[in-house]
């Protein structure tokens, strides 16, 4: 998600779960070829402890698409798992004559197919993919998106298709009102993994809970059956309201391969601390605290905002790099329905918005989070927790 799945949130997401694989935010692969080396950089910044890792590209151009997942290939040191192309984007950015890409390309699989057969070329090691919508409001049913995955799947070899499970209205809806106002229609997704059983189809859209993600996945092969019973039901997805109940029922064709959690894995990114046992079947799960997360992110912030800073001298205002507003983001969520989590954000947003004690300076992170006697009237966040939520696993 653009400006969402940063280095940061994805390092904080990786101290909770080993096994999920995490997706960069969306890099438009004109925008990458127009920096210099040091933005090319900054845009594509990972570490080899983020693995598993896809990288997921903007672009309707095979030229431009190519060039930048070469780019991406050849400099980055982190092996991709996928290179993915986003063809579900509603944003009015993204349908712009110059930057074309998103959901609009699904008006074209021919197209899609030759942007994919280019990225392929410049990428001999990580298999492309795609996520997609259902369709857009111009183009839509059900034959349409199978004739999409026919299209793409075989003039590319493409195998693994994201689904996000409502359509994409172009123009006139804001991207918020685009991911919550088209129904959701889950028993799609399920369909093309009838339809196409030889193809990998990930589920996305509505997931709030890894419960909700396991009743997806359910299957005979892959032991979660006891776990989350059989059937998933329209209330514990997050809805429009506009549902079909029976667009909800999945019990009589096959479990999809993947599930795929947006926005509430980064509002509450501590749902994703039992992943590895319930979803993939590990034995245990990391058990970092929150108060061990926290401290180890901290440096990782220090060291993100040094690394910026030598690339760039003395960090001044819109210049790329990260701020300390920029590092909160992805901890605002850690507590949430916690008890203390609306006083963890009190805090955090106290000092975020500029208004605080530490006065107008910019104060740092470990200052917000940790450190309890710059001022005798400043309370860092950590010091309003209770040490039984803080230490908890």
């Amino acid at each position: 998600m653009a400006e969402w799945t940063d280095r940061p949130y994805r390092s904080l997401a990786r101290a909770l779960t080993r096994r999920t694989v995490l997706y960069t935010e969306m890099v438009v692969a004109d925008d990458l070829l127009h920096k210099d080396h040091d933005g090319q950089f900054l845009l594509l910044d990972a570490s080899t402890q983020e693995s598993p890792l896809v990288l997921q590209l903007g672009g309707a151009e095979p030229e431009t698409l190519m060039r930048a997942t070469d780019v991406a290939v050849s400099s980055s040191h982190v092996n991709y798992e996928e290179i993915n192309l986003n063809c579900g984007c509603p944003s009015a950015a993204a349908t712009c004559c110059s930057q074309r890409y998103g959901a609009s390309l699904m008006h074209d699989p021919h197209g899609v197919a030759t942007c994919l057969r280019a990225m392929a070329r410049a990428s001999p090691n990580a298999p492309v993919s795609v996520k997609c919508r259902l369709g857009t409001n111009e183009r839509n049913g059900y034959k349409l998106l199978s004739d999409f995955i026919s299209i793409v799947s075989s003039g590319a070899g493409v195998r693994h298709f994201i689904i996000h499970s409502r359509e994409c209205v172009l123009g006139g809806f804001t991207p918020k009102q685009n991911r919550t106002i088209p129904p959701l229609r889950p028993r799609w997704t399920h369909q093309l993994k009838q339809d196409f059983p030889d193809l990998h189809f990930t589920y996305n859209g509505g997931i709030k809970s890894l419960e909700m993600a396991g009743r997806h996945l359910l299957a005979p092969h892959n032991g979660i059956i006891a776990e989350y019973g059989s059937y998933a039901g329209l209330k514990e997805h997050e809805s429009s309201g506009n549902e079909k109940a029976d667009e909800f029922q999945w019990d009589d064709l096959p479990a999809v391969d993947g599930v795929m959690i947006g926005r509430e894995a980064y509002q509450r990114p501590w749902l994703l601390r039992e992943a590895d046992v319930k979803i993939f079947g590990e034995d245990r799960n990391p058990g970092l605290t929150r108060r061990k997360i926290l401290e180890d992110y901290i440096v990782l912030g220090e060291e993100l905002m040094e690394k910026y800073s030598n690339i760039h001298g003395h960090r001044k205002k819109g210049t790329p790099g990260y701020s300390t507003r920029n590092l909160l983001k992805p901890v605002f969520g850690l507590f949430a329905t916690e008890r203390g989590g609306r006083e963890w954000r009190r805090i955090l947003d106290k000092e975020w918005v500029g208004g605080g004690k530490l006065g107008v300076r910019e104060p740092s992170l470990r200052e917000l989070l940790e450190v309890h006697e710059l001022h005798l009237d400043h309370q860092a966040a950590m010091d309003a927790m209770p040490s039984e939520l803080l230490d908890a696993e």
